[in-house]
């Protein structure tokens, strides 16, 4: 116990020194206040099976970064900026024999998860949801409902197919929807917080979009049965996540177009759930060559980023479609940008990258690009894996 309080003390010394150093100028100006965001580090492993890691608020204004949960875990705000909730699994180990030289697994059936929400400011933390049915998946999603009311998860139900788990804040009861599919990529609320889009994905981690209402009979377990509809086309293959336009009216995501190169695409809500669009999916990039993937929206919704090649960051004018380049990475051959994360003043983005070591395995960093300069500057050590990159929506004004 005294090794493992050390070894989290010295990663939160580490950290703080690292920002000090890295963000307190960014681009030779300093980052307007409320700009603060979250991210996941793993602390090394103590053995062979150990999964604890830390979750850290980068503030940028001050220069620090801090852990602020104990747990190796994703999370999400609230769309207030005052909330986290994150899922956590107390799994119960099938075959544990200390002679053994094979890693016990997971005896899935009986294991316990639990959904937590933490107050930003003042860290108290409150279980809302507590089942066997919150099972582990390979990427845990959470996401806020756009009224802040309810929070979905993903989940998987007794028959191994996927499922989505909505924990209502109000009422504090939690159902599941079944989920057509074999996996499920993404899951995001509506904009009117009636259901749910998501990406199904086949064996090749290609996917379409559905929908998946929440006006449906369920049973006194709470479980819901699939009433999902496919909206993508059969020759348009999804693989990006999906990103609603601040107004609620567009959806963007990268995609494979008859197995060619992917670009990034736009289709209006409209589309979707009504006649009137004889082609509801737009190619943005057509004009351009090489794989174009990530996009994100500005928050005035009067720009689209995305990542170029691997290793460029591009900007689409969604008045005039003119495309400029506004970043590349500073070592092309080692670094390559797997996502970007626009800041809620549309100042910055933060952007994952996953880096070739000398040994050739992957370190996944975090860096601040700025909107305006372009300049990329490195927000995490040397070594280590920092995931999850997210905007505190409204910051601490």
């Amino acid at each position: 116990m005294l090794v493992r309080f050390w070894v989290r003390l010295m990663l939160a010394i580490t950290a703080g020194v690292i920002m000090v150093i890295g963000s307190a100028m960014i681009g030779g100006r300093s980052i307007p206040l409320g700009e603060q965001f979250t991210y996941t580090a793993p602390f090394p492993p103590l053995d062979q099976f150990s999964r604890e890691g830390a979750v850290y608020t980068a503030d940028a204004v001050r220069g620090v970064a801090a852990p602020v949960i104990h747990e190796n875990v994703n999370v999400a705000w609230s769309p207030d900026g005052q909330r986290m909730a994150y899922l956590t699994y107390d799994d119960p180990f099938a075959n544990i024999n200390p002679s053994s030289t094979r890693p016990p697994f997971i005896d899935a059936a009986n294991a316990l998860g639990t959904l937590w929400v933490v107050e930003a400011d003042t860290l108290t933390t409150k279980a809302v949801a507590e089942d066997r049915r919150i099972r582990r998946v390979e990427l845990p999603s959470v996401v806020w409902s756009p009224d802040g009311q309810k929070i979905g998860f993903r989940t998987y139900g007794d028959d191994g197919l996927p499922q989505t788990g909505i924990a209502d804040l109000t009422t504090g009861q939690t159902t599941y929807i079944a989920m057509s599919g074999s996996r499920i990529s993404r899951t995001m609320w509506l904009p009117d917080s009636s259901g749910f889009l998501y990406l199904a994905l086949d064996s090749d981690r290609y996917g379409d979009l559905r929908v998946q209402p929440l006006n449906q009979r369920c049973n006194d377990k709470g479980d819901c049965p699939n009433t999902s509809v496919i909206f993508t086309p059969f020759n348009l293959q999804v693989n990006s996540l999906v990103y609603w336009s601040p107004d609620g009216q567009q959806l963007i995501f990268s995609g494979t177009l008859d197995g060619l190169q992917s670009d990034v695409f736009l289709t209006r809500w409209r589309c979707l759930t009504g006649p009137g669009c004889l082609n509801g999916f737009t190619n943005l990039t057509t004009s351009t060559y090489g794989d174009e993937d990530g996009p994100v929206w500005s928050p005035d919704g009067m720009k689209i980023a995305y990542i170029a090649d691997n290793i460029h960051v591009d900007l689409y004018d969604a008045q005039t479609g003119q495309i400029t380049r506004l970043g590349t990475m500073r070592d092309p051959s080692t670094v390559r940008i797997m996502r970007l994360n626009w800041s809620s003043s549309g100042g910055y983005l933060v952007v994952t990258t996953v880096e070739t070591t000398y040994t050739g395995a992957g370190d996944f960093h975090v860096y601040l690009l700025d909107a305006a300069t372009g300049v990329f500057t490195r927000m995490t050590g040397i070594g280590g894996s920092y995931f999850f990159p997210t905007w505190r929506p409204t910051g601490l004004e």
